[in-house]
């Protein structure tokens, strides 16, 4: 490789790798380590014990664990669906989108690679449900036979947080965005198999196939009972790959749009 060659590859490792960096930092700004656990952890652990509970007094042993199994995926949300959402809105509240724009580099690849911690923060959620509230609700055996479908829980959280980037990019200009997260992760309680089984109402069914999580729950609930869970891990990849593609999508028109009217209002 030329000099000129391994330059350029240089060059388009170091923004990949500033991209990444700014989004750490936004992130440890936001919520420190010491407030992440203190605060969000709590309360991720707290809802984590509600929904195991209620489980319990609602269809007894059995529901008790299909909700802790759901809850431990649906913790995620809180940074996956939610959070990820000031990726977008705080550079067009703060007036700093042009520069993103006027970057040399795909400027959705650039926010999209900003945004890249957000399922990494959602994942260190889920872990600290399962590891914490499983013991405290009396399943310590479950959360051991969960350990080993932890790639299962990186594909849900990287598809939630497709889907919450997806609303962000599509709401930021309506000052929306907090709105669809919150509502984005709720739907993921109701319709992502979280809480309600399949099979109860369909039209919940219905909205459910095109949520995250959905379908990585289901392969989850399989593993767990020896059944094959293959094909449920595709349909979530496909599910996350559609989110995502629905982002670079909003993104890249909206860009193209700001750059026609000279303005990054994405309204």
């Amino acid at each position: 490789m030329s000099s000129p060659e391994r330059e350029l590859d240089a060059g388009g490792r170091e923004w990949m790798r500033t991209a990444l960096h700014t989004g750490w930092r936004e992130l440890l700004a936001a919520d420190p380590p010491g407030v992440f656990l203190a605060t969000i952890g709590t309360r991720v652990v707290l809802q984590a014990l509600f929904f195991t509970l209620l489980g319990d007094v609602v269809g007894g042993a059995a529901q008790r664990e299909y909700a802790f199994v759901g809850i431990s995926a649906a913790v995620m949300c809180t940074m996956a669906t939610v959070a990820i959402s000031e990726v977008p809105a705080h550079d067009k509240q703060c007036g700093t989108m042009w520069r993103i724009r006027m970057a040399r580099r795909n400027p959705a690849a650039i926010l999209a690679l900003r945004a890249a911690p957000y399922p990494a923060a959602g994942l260190a959620l889920g872990l600290l449900a399962i590891l914490v509230a499983g013991p405290l609700a009396g399943l310590a055996g479950l959360t051991a036979r969960l350990l080993p479908l932890l790639p299962i829980y990186v594909l849900m959280a990287l598809t939630a947080s497709a889907a919450g980037f997806a609303g962000a990019a599509l709401s930021a200009g309506k000052r929306a965005d907090v709105l669809v997260g919150n509502l984005l992760a709720y739907l993921i309680l109701l319709a992502g198999g979280a809480f309600l089984p399949p099979g109860r109402v369909p039209w919940v069914d219905a909205i459910g196939t095109v949520l995250p999580m959905r379908h990585g729950l289901a392969a989850v609930h399989a593993a767990l009972a020896g059944q094959s869970w293959a094909g449920q891990v595709l349909a979530e990849a496909a599910v996350g790959v559609g989110w995502a593609a629905a982002a670079w999508a909003a993104l890249t028109i909206q860009f193209a749009r700001a750059r026609h009217h000279g303005h990054d209002d994405f309204d």
